[in-house]
């Protein structure tokens, strides 16, 4: 894998750039290639691109999505990629975009290959794409013209867009109305979904808690067994994947209604700084999954001074 960090600084507040990044079906306008980006699902995306003549589908997963701070987002098929997006405030008006992406160089499944040289070109060509998207979205609203040194509150471009875009804004309030609903009606915030040529493929439901100088993390993966669960750290993530075959069917049953989760499954959850991935420990106890890990607190690197009086004037 291959890994490549790039930044841009953008005239705009981070919640205006989240805005931004969060509005997938815009993609095409500034990613070189892309050609449509459809949303599944709360947290699945479907793309279509062409490269070289040779048009290609893959679907990916949000992994991580902090307002305004932070996106992050791993490939489910061909080809291997992950990346984040964090948002840097440098003031009021202004923000820094930090990507960071791990991809492979070349696609198997269409042997498009590439150099670093040319993947770190497109990547700093769509970041300056999007850079312009975004600052000239800010300089047609009527607060900029206006005043560009004053704040807005972040219900404002929200309560604008649905002038200025009103399909858009819909399809976005009601996929939030979808998320709101799958949490009160008990229906996994990963839920299943399928994927490319078929697969199915679903996250569990996580809990972060933080205990006596330890992280706590808990998974529920009912009915499934510690050797068909893989659990990783991996530089500032922990992931959790695996998969989970049906049961074969049988001719005498009838299925009338079926909430199970089968498949491939896979959750990624960001870790803190003073993670320490030596000391940690899993363990599994009636479908739920515990992984325990030490918090090393951070060293100040400050120290007192004593005044020496007899060093005054």
């Amino acid at each position: 894998m291959t890994r490549l960090e790039r930044t841009v600084d953008v005239d705009v507040p981070a919640h205006r750039a989240f805005e931004q990044l969060t509005r997938y079906e815009d993609y095409p306008r500034f990613m070189e290639g892309v050609r449509e980006v459809r949303t599944l699902d709360a947290t699945h995306l479907h793309w279509r691109a062409e490269d070289k003549g040779t048009e290609r589908e893959w679907e990916s997963e949000i992994t991580a999505q902090v307002p305004d701070q932070l996106l992050a987002w791993r490939n489910l098929t061909q080809p291997q990629k992950m990346g984040e997006i964090r948002l840097e405030p440098l003031s009021d008006v202004q923000t820094r975009v930090r990507l960071r992406m791990d991809f492979e160089l070349m696609c198997p499944v269409e042997q498009i290959e590439v150099t670093e040289a040319q993947a770190a070109q497109r990547i700093e060509a769509d970041l300056q794409r999007f850079k312009e998207l975004l600052e000239a979205g800010q300089k047609n609203r009527p607060e900029a013209a206006q005043n560009p040194s004053v704040k807005q509150e972040a219900w404002l471009p929200r309560l604008m867009e649905v002038w200025e875009e009103p399909l858009s804004a819909m399809r976005r309030m009601s996929q939030e109305m979808e998320g709101v609903f799958d949490r009160f009606l008990a229906r996994p915030l990963g839920m299943t979904h399928w994927g490319a040529q078929g697969k199915r493929s679903w996250s569990p439901a996580v809990e972060v808690a933080r205990r006596s100088g330890q992280l706590i993390i808990c998974a529920d993966l009912p009915g499934l067994k510690r050797e068909q669960v893989n659990v990783e750290i991996c530089n500032d993530k922990l992931t959790i994947e695996g998969d989970w075959q049906a049961q074969p069917q049988d001719d005498q049953v009838e299925y009338r209604r079926s909430e199970r989760n089968y498949g491939h499954f896979y959750r990624a959850i960001p870790l803190p700084e003073g993670i320490d991935p030596n000391g940690a420990s899993a363990s599994m106890h009636d479908g739920v999954l515990e992984i325990t890990l030490p918090v090393t607190p951070q060293q100040s690197q400050g120290r007192r001074l004593d005044i020496d009086a007899s060093q005054g004037r």
